[in-house]
């Protein structure tokens, strides 16, 4: 009876274990949602206060200029977390296709996946460089399917 007892005891405590993970879980969901609402307009003014020739994209040299003008100060935390030293560092590891620009939505994408997910910045950018990989194969592949096509196409006209 005694072990029992200590098994439905245990039991009853283990399930307010998991429930009370459970209920925190769910909080920590609706924060990130409410981060989330928050970052996106601050993130679009910040992009747009970088953006000196209001082209919709940013560039490393409007990036340096904003720098060295002090015209945006970037808040240390959040450079902190993306673990760099400095807007430019930032833009660097965004841009991971190495185009020397940045679209608003990029930016936003960006540093919402670099402030929102516990993924290290490096792995994040090794996902993302495999995926524009992935594309730019895709796009070969159609271009070898189209010439074998032309090919067989001027082959058979002989």
């Amino acid at each position: 009876v005694s072990i029992s007892l200590m098994n439905l005891v245990t039991a009853v405590l283990v399930e307010g274990a998991l429930e009370h993970a459970r209920q925190e879980k769910e909080e920590e969901i609706l924060m990130s949602n409410e981060k989330v609402k928050l970052m996106i307009p601050q993130l679009k003014q910040l992009f747009e206060d970088l953006d000196k020739d209001n082209s919709g994209d940013l560039h490393q040299a409007e990036i340096e200029q904003a720098e060295r003008e002090g015209r945006v100060v970037v808040p240390e935390h959040i450079l902190d977390k993306a673990s760099v030293g400095s807007m430019t560092e930032l833009f660097l590891n965004l841009d991971v296709d190495k185009s020397g620009k940045l679209t608003c939505a990029e930016f936003i994408e960006g540093c919402m996946n670099i402030f929102l997910l516990d993924i290290p910045v490096r792995d994040m950018m090794m996902m993302k460089m495999i995926r524009l990989l992935r594309h730019g194969v895709m796009k070969i592949e159609g271009e070898i399917r189209d010439l074998k096509r032309s090919m067989v196409l001027a082959s058979s006209a002989k």
